[in-house]
């Protein structure tokens, strides 16, 4: 899935930057004790125009251009949070420096961690805010959001859930609307209380992953939300509306490509497909699946449970000629397969009917 794919290289992208800067830190005792300064200026608590005055200072002492921009951006935060005269100003001149332009974003989300792991809500959401509205299409602003709940206080999904819910208003038409719906049913999940059908939390998160496969087919959280989406159908026991919704996921879209057979989405779904369908009783249609699992994505670890699966819905329909050329199969191109034994030995109980 793309999201899947995207976001372990995310992740190491991020820790390396870290490491960088920590590496560079380390090495430059000139950055290092320039950081230490910053750190102590962001966590006092001194009045606002003097504050802004110290990140001025710093940014105007900065080792490198992203550190610079780093003590800018955080210097319009305070401007805005102590409602200073020039705050507007600030935050205009902040997005026309052409040389800060590259380091917006990610300075808006490092200033949004240091915020959170110093407790301070109100610059969180300032810097929240920023990063998503100027940055809308930046992998920060998505990292943004994930941070948000990663590092959320005990207790606090309930108000996550209506700040996600807001977001989604104001970002609808912009690529983090899925985000905001992916995340805002999480928090809906983990509120406290039964994961029932007449739960009011329950069916508000079913609906904004609903909304997210409905409306959201281009973000990068279609495919985790769908999975969520179709996990929260299976838990309430509405198998029917679990298969319609896998049914539709593998229509050729726009947003998604025509063909619908090749990727290894494709295969997780068409795999948990014909398990549903195999439990209602259609197994014409369970084969099928097993099928395109088998031959269009023959390279996933999956292919050898689809032949054993395919293997005792013949067993289990009576055609033992087709079941005999599944297990024969199953046994000469899978010989690493967890069902080997028992393929084996059905395949010999077979041959003597």
């Amino acid at each position: 899935m793309v999201s899947a794919s995207e976001r372990p290289y995310f992740r190491f992208l991020l820790l390396f930057l870290i490491a960088t800067l920590s590496s560079n830190c380390a090495t430059d005792p000139r950055r290092a004790a320039w950081f230490d300064e910053f750190k102590m200026a962001h966590r006092g608590d001194s009045p606002p125009a003097k504050t802004v005055a110290a990140f001025d200072s710093l940014a105007q002492r900065a080792p490198t251009t992203a550190d610079g921009c780093l003590a800018r951006a955080e210097a319009a935060t305070r401007a805005v949070a102590g409602e200073l005269p020039d705050a507007g100003l600030r935050n205009s001149r902040l997005l026309e420096q052409a040389e800060c332009r590259k380091h917006h974003a990610e300075a808006r989300y490092r200033l949004l961690e240091l915020a959170m792991d110093d407790g301070q809500g109100l610059y969180a959401d300032l810097h929240f805010r920023r990063l998503l509205l100027d940055y809308p299409d930046s992998l920060w602003a998505r990292e943004g959001f994930e941070l948000l709940w990663r590092l959320r206080e005990p207790g606090a999904a309930a108000s996550l859930s209506r700040l996600y819910v807001s977001w989604y208003e104001q970002l609808a038409r912009t690529a983090l609307a899925g985000h905001a719906l992916y995340y805002g049913a999480q928090a809906l999940l983990a509120t406290p209380g039964p994961r029932t059908s007449t739960n009011r939390e329950t069916r508000q998160a079913l609906y904004l992953l609903l909304l997210l496969v409905e409306h959201h087919t281009d973000s990068v959280r279609w495919d985790d939300g769908l999975m969520m989406a179709a996990d929260l159908l299976a838990e309430l026991g509405y198998r029917g509306d679990e298969t319609k919704l896998l049914e539709e996921a593998l229509l050729p879209h726009p947003s998604r490509g025509y063909d619908t057979l090749i990727d290894t989405f494709s295969a997780r779904l068409r795999w948990r497909l014909a398990g549903l369908y195999q439990r209602q009783g259609k197994f014409d249609q369970a084969l099928y699946q097993l099928e395109l699992v088998v031959n269009v994505h023959d390279s996933l670890p999956m292919k050898d449970d689809a032949l054993w699966r395919s293997a005792r819905i013949y067993a289990t329909l009576g055609k033992h000629d087709a079941e005999r050329r599944t297990l024969t199969f199953l046994i000469e191109q899978c010989p690493w397969s967890r069902h080997l034994d028992a393929a084996r030995e059905r395949l010999a109980s077979v041959e003597e009917q």
